[in-house]
């Protein structure tokens, strides 16, 4: 015995000619680590000028969005693999007296951490650059502003 599904929304069936319901193609959807692939191979084929222009506007639309003021708790990522370059939004948060916090990669699955922007940086398991985690240093992530 076999199931007839529909291959449209007008619920109707097809059959390929030994009698079996067909006609249908079904597309998967891409895993997580084939998508992060496809992304990471489309950061990669931009020209450095395409990013630059990128990394200028990220920065102008946040600045739009957000006030960057003394004491502001801000979390951001280190860019690697062609990402959109946050150095400068990193460094106009600095000028601006911003406490600045980065992911760090946690052994236990499921939690994200935030420490403090602050050499030395070491590389994490993925190549992301990150500082040392320091339970007292770290910050909560409801505690950060933006």
């Amino acid at each position: 015995m076999f199931r007839v599904r529909p291959t449209c929304c007008s619920g109707r069936e097809q059959r390929d000619s030994d009698g079996t319901a067909g006609g249908a193609t079904f597309h998967m959807k891409p895993s997580r680590e084939e998508l992060r692939t496809t992304l990471r191979r489309r950061r990669r084929a931009l020209k450095a000028a395409e990013r630059a222009r990128a990394a200028r506007s990220v920065l102008a639309h946040f600045q739009s969005l957000v006030p960057l003021r003394r004491g502001l708790k801000l979390a951001v990522y280190l860019s690697v693999s062609g990402e959109v370059d946050t150095a400068p939004l990193i460094e106009l948060a600095r000028r601006r007296g911003c406490h600045i916090y980065v992911p760090v990669v946690s052994h236990r699955r499921g939690r994200m951490r935030f420490a403090p922007l602050e050499p030395p940086l070491k590389t994490n398991r993925f190549g992301i650059p990150e500082p040392r985690f320091s339970p007292e240093k770290a910050c909560d992530p409801r505690a950060l502003d933006v």
